[in-house]
């Protein structure tokens, strides 16, 4: 009889998803046990393990974007071109676990520029500025622009400026440029005037060096022109100065005149009885721009009527009673005159004189005569 002691054998074995043993491919962990007996005396003499451990690992995915001006630093190392680099995080149980791509952007700086439609630019006049060369475009300061975004923006500077603009994409450039700006001439059309209806006045501005006015006659280019304007009207002058920079001021011509207008200019007080007086309203208008004294009426009897010497503003009427006492049984035409400052004004009256009708009563209103016989007759006395 034979004592054997058998011996173990240990064999540790692992694997990320999967593991092949033996020609197996096994996808989860597990342990495997063998025993070897021994030739001369048939016992178990050599027992094996096998430990399977199967790690499972989701791998994922990572991309990376890293972008430079000229150059990229990343992981201490410089890139001075665009590249892409691979990488592989693996586990704590050596499994690969995140594949890693870097895209490695090295965009090389630009070079921008910036000009100006108009340069220099008359005070307050646009100019357009336009930026060439970069992309994503910022402008400072915003005074007197249209906009702070953009390639092309305009500009309406009162005074001399400088403008920034800004490319920002990855790469971060500035481009200053300066607006120069001349003065606009100080124009002046002079004060305000006031003319009679038919006259004519001197208009004279001063400011600038060469002069245009908006009369429509193409010879009024010089400092001073003469208008006769028949009615209130502005007139715009365009001053320019030695550097072509404009500037327009306004003047204004009133036109005053006078004018009476008589209602009515005509009047009929049509009968009326001898000895008693009819009354009717003849108006004065002032229908002029200028204030008018009313001196006083003159009419011939059997007319009459009376006003004091007073004025009448523009726009303002006066209304005067006339009276018509006729004296005899006559058609009277009279011709009223009403003086003023600026002449004398007439309106025809006329008017018929009657006698009274007389006036009849008739008593009793009625009287009954009763039957009377055909052929006969009855007499009844009112």
């Amino acid at each position: 009889m034979h004592h054997l002691t058998p011996t173990t054998n240990t064999t540790n074995i692992s694997g990320c998803n999967t593991v092949v043993y033996n020609s197996l491919t096994y996808t989860s962990s597990t342990v495997l046990r063998d025993t070897v007996r021994s030739s001369f005396s048939n016992c178990d003499s050599i027992y094996y393990v096998v430990n399977i451990a199967v790690t499972i690992v989701n791998v994922a995915s990572q991309t990376i974007n890293v972008s430079g001006c000229d150059s990229v630093i990343f992981n201490n190392v410089k890139y001075t071109s665009s590249t892409i680099l691979h990488d592989t995080l693996v586990s704590y149980q050596g499994c690969d676990s995140v594949y890693k791509t870097i895209n490695i952007n090295v965009v090389a700086k630009p070079t921008i520029d910036v000009t100006a439609s108009l340069n220099p630019v008359c005070s307050t006049n646009p100019t357009i500025l336009t930026a060439t060369g970069g992309s994503n475009y910022t402008w400072s300061p915003s005074t007197a622009l249209s906009s702070t975004i953009g390639a092309s923006v305009t500009a309406s500077p009162f005074s001399v400026i400088t403008y920034t603009v800004t490319s920002t994409n990855v790469c971060v450039v500035s481009k200053q440029i300066t607006v120069n700006v001349n003065a606009l001439p100080n124009v002046d059309a002079g004060a305000n005037k006031s003319i009679l209806l038919g006259s004519s006045t001197t208009l004279t501005a001063t400011g600038a060096l060469r002069y245009s006015w908006n009369t429509g006659n193409a010879a009024d280019t010089t400092a001073s022109i003469n208008v006769s304007p028949t009615s209130n009207t502005n007139y715009v002058v365009t001053g320019t100065n030695a550097t072509g920079c404009t500037a327009q001021d306004v003047v204004s011509v009133s036109v005053n005149f006078s004018s009476v207008a008589i209602s009515p200019n005509n009047y009929n007080y049509g009968n009326v009885v001898t000895s008693t007086t009819s009354n009717h309203n003849i108006t004065i208008t002032n229908n002029g721009t200028l204030p008018i004294t009313l001196n006083g009426i003159s009419v011939a009897a059997p007319y009459s009527g009376s006003v004091s010497s007073q004025t009448i503003n523009a726009g303002n009427s006066v209304n005067i009673s006339i009276s018509f006492t006729p004296t005899a049984t006559l058609f009277y035409t009279k011709t009223l005159t009403i003086s003023t400052s600026i002449g004398d004004f007439t309106a025809t009256l006329q008017g018929r004189g009657v006698n009274a009708v007389p006036a009849w009563v008739i008593s009793p209103t009625n009287r009954n005569f009763g039957n009377v016989q055909v052929g006969d007759s009855a007499t009844q006395t009112f």
